[in-house]
């Protein structure tokens, strides 16, 4: 019950239309592009958020900060918890014709404002990404089975088509042929993970945090849907970390609604398990989709688990 959350996942392809240089983070580049072209083309209050009147039924405000019609307590302020942009290409220089690829996925209630972003980020390829102004163009967008939804120009909306956590991780059950019996298996770490954890940010990986982690952007993402469920039950088991190596990454970015430079903070690297249950498997297989941890809408906490 607690995995019938409902999400889809795009991979976009943008091709550049001049040399140019880019950020190394380009999420926080795209985050920033899509919200400035969200405002552009929706706000009506010169983006006096605070004050202003319709703040509670802004499409930006939904968008890019999950409105909650029921939410946990320990939610005080503006979740963005709909959507991950996911980019690890590091690459400064892009010459004309060079292509950048990023995956959108979108849970629960944001998943039917696919075509206001799709708008954003055509008219962001126009203004120009990032600091030098980046033109680019969309070259293709394909759903999480490789079909297209950019076909010759024209958008293919059937191919747009949401899943559920429970389907995710039962395929990818699928791939770990002794699932049902005690296993090893490694989680590898590929962009920073920033959990607090018993009031303290990890330093290191410890097992406890991330599977904690898992069941609580589970029970936000349940929450988000409308259904108040609880993501205690879904740990069963602790377990044994053989051996793990970890180091600290900072990631800078450019608050375009603040107008300062942010720096952020996370760990990245591996760590291996044995004592792995059937249970503890399908939560860890989940959090591979979700993230974990702080800053999952810049792409952080993204791991994937490998059998041993």
């Amino acid at each position: 019950m607690a995995l019938q959350i409902h999400y889809t996942k795009t991979h976009f392809s943008l091709t550049m239309l001049h040399n140019t240089t880019l950020s190394s983070n380009k999420v926080s580049a795209l985050r920033g592009g899509l919200g400035t072209m969200l405002l552009h083309s929706n706000c009506i209050s010169d983006k006096q958020c605070d004050s202003c009147f319709f703040s509670d039924e802004c499409l930006v405000q939904r968008i890019m900060y999950s409105k909650f019609d029921i939410k946990p307590a320990y939610i005080t302020t503006g979740e963005s918890v709909g959507y991950i942009l996911e980019c690890e290409n590091h690459k400064r220089n892009f010459q004309k014709g060079d292509l950048l690829e990023f995956d959108l996925i979108l849970f629960g209630k944001s998943i039917i404002h696919f075509s206001q972003l799709l708008q954003a980020l055509f008219s962001l390829g126009q203004s120009g990404l990032g600091a030098n102004k980046a033109h680019f163009s969309i070259s293709d967008i394909q759903n999480e089975t490789g079909k297209n939804i950019l076909c010759n120009g024209n958008i293919i909306m059937s191919n747009y088509q949401p899943h559920m956590l429970q389907s995710y991780v039962e395929h990818r059950l699928t791939e770990f042929p002794y699932a049902s019996e005690l296993s090893n298996v490694s989680l590898i770490f590929h962009s920073p993970t920033t959990i607090k954890y018993q009031g303290n940010i990890q330093q290191s990986f410890h097992i406890e945090a991330i599977l904690n982690s898992i069941a609580r952007r589970i029970e936000m993402l349940n929450y988000y849907e409308g259904k108040p469920i609880s993501g205690k039950e879904l740990i069963h088991n602790i377990p044994n970390v053989i051996k793990q190596s970890s180091y600290a990454e900072e990631v800078n970015r450019y608050s375009s609604r603040h107008k300062e430079n942010i720096k952020l903070h996370g760990i990245i690297g591996d760590l291996l398990l044995s004592n792995v249950d059937f249970e503890t498997l399908s939560l860890l297989l989940a959090g591979e989709l979700i993230h974990i941890g702080k800053n999952t809408s810049f792409g952080f906490g993204r791991y994937t688990v490998v059998p041993q």
